[in-house]
């Protein structure tokens, strides 16, 4: 049982472990005995709007939020990736207020940015790693 794997996480020098793992909206989450946390998720977006201009696109109308899963104490890594090569993003961080900052960060934001003209539908896969 439990105290067999207990110990032999202890005997291959393991010791970080999850101990806590769920849903929550779009996230799949893990929170380890270290303190250290990640989350992922992915969401399906129309992006209305996007021509070979898309630089325009980076005002804060434009940007996509998700609530993070819980509050990460320190955001260490963030990103978004597409399924359609075209697409790239800018990634911010807030806390509850919406300051851009990695400390006490509750929320994703980012802004797409394409090449080319996007009217398609795309999946975007969001991971973020740090502290609880």
């Amino acid at each position: 049982g439990a105290n067999n794997a207990a110990g032999a996480r202890t005997n291959l020098g393991i010791s970080n472990v999850v101990t806590a793992e769920g849903n929550s909206g779009i996230w799949h989450w893990r929170k380890y005995s270290n303190g250290y946390a990640e989350a992922w998720g992915s969401v399906t977006f129309t992006p209305s709007g996007m021509t070979n201009d898309n630089w325009r696109w980076l005002s804060t109308s434009h940007a996509s939020t998700q609530s993070l899963p819980f509050t990460f104490k320190k955001v260490m890594t963030a990103d978004v990736s597409y399924n359609n090569p075209a697409i790239f993003s800018i990634i911010g961080v807030a806390n509850a207020s919406g300051a851009y900052t990695s400390i006490n960060a509750t929320n994703i934001q980012y802004w797409c940015i394409s090449a080319v003209a996007v009217a398609t539908s795309a999946d975007a896969y969001i991971y973020v790693c740090g502290t609880y």
